[in-house]
C-alpha cells in the first residue's frame, strides 16, 4: 500500500473501503433445521438444494449444509437398522 493511495488514506483514517467492506452473511438456520427434520430422501434433496442456494457462495455455510445433510443421512441409516 503506497502512501497517498485511497487504501492508504482509508487505513490511516480507520475507514473501510468498498473492497474491505463486510459482506452480510446469509442466515441459513431455517434451512439447517429443515434438513434435520426432513422426512424422505426426496424432501431432503429439495431442501438441500435450496439450502446450498441460500448460502450465496459462502463456503463456510456450504460446509455446514453438507455436514447437516451427512448427519441426517447417517441418522436415517441408524433409524432403519
Amino acid at each position: 500500500m503506497h502512501q497517498g493511495t485511497t487504501e492508504w488514506f482509508a487505513a490511516r483514517c480507520g475507514k473501510v473501503t468498498a473492497s474491505r467492506a463486510a459482506v452480510p452473511t446469509p442466515d441459513i438456520t431455517d434451512h439447517l433445521l429443515a434438513i434435520e427434520g426432513s422426512g424422505s430422501s426426496e424432501e431432503l434433496a429439495k431442501i438441500y438444494k435450496d439450502a446450498l442456494e441460500a448460502c450465496e457462495g459462502n463456503q463456510v455455510l456450504q460446509a455446514k449444509v453438507i455436514a447437516a445433510k451427512k448427519a441426517r443421512v447417517e441418522r436415517a441409516k441408524q433409524e432403519k437398522a
